[in-house]
């Protein structure tokens, strides 16, 4: 049943996404001069199929929000489908990338979304280390990694200014980013 499920979702959403023209994929600034360029779909470090449960913070003090709700996540060498749900399982938001083009579709979210930013924040935590240092190299930015016996760390930087922390362990993904001023935690059974 999961692999019927799993082939419905990605066939579904790869028509939709072969249905929008092919266009430049925004690059994604790391820091404000650090243009990162998005990653091939094959570089995925492993499949992912599962529903995650996500708590977000944006920003502090009176102008910090808080947001909590389910993502359906499907990722493989041959992409990238996320389909937020709220507490009904009402699809909220779809995200598609495909290695070559980036769609976003939401009735609730501004139009003017880069979800670029998010493609980018899944490929540090999910894609191959050194794919994902050579990259970050290649832009001026260190990004190295801190294992321990259950928790494994990654550290996006620039000299010894941390810009984005990501915290591993067996169910669950704390990815911070201290110069965007976000975080968000994902949570599940299968990871």
């Amino acid at each position: 049943m999961k692999e019927k499920l799993f082939l419905l979702l990605f066939c579904l959403v790869a028509c939709s996404c072969a249905s929008v023209p092919h266009e430049s994929i925004y690059p994604v600034y790391i820091t404000n001069t650090a243009k990162f360029n998005l990653l091939p779909a094959e570089n995925i470090s492993c499949d992912i199929d599962e529903l995650q449960h996500i708590s977000a913070v944006f920003g502090s003090g009176s102008k910090k929000r808080e947001i909590e709700g389910d993502a359906y996540v499907v990722a493989s060498q041959n992409g990238i489908l996320m389909i937020l749900l709220n507490e009904f399982g009402t699809t909220m938001a779809e995200l598609c990338y495909d290695g070559k083009s980036v769609r976003f579709e939401s009735p609730l979210f501004p139009k003017n979304i880069k979800a670029e930013y998010v493609v980018a924040d899944f490929q540090f935590c999910w894609y191959d280390f050194d794919t994902v240092r050579k990259a970050l190299s290649n832009i001026g930015l260190d990004f190295y990694r801190d294992d321990s016996e259950k928790t494994e760390t990654y550290i996006i930087s620039k000299g010894k200014k941390i810009i984005s922390k990501i915290t591993k362990t067996e169910n669950m993904v704390q990815y911070t980013n201290f110069l965007r001023n976000y975080s968000y935690t994902l949570t599940s059974s299968s990871f």
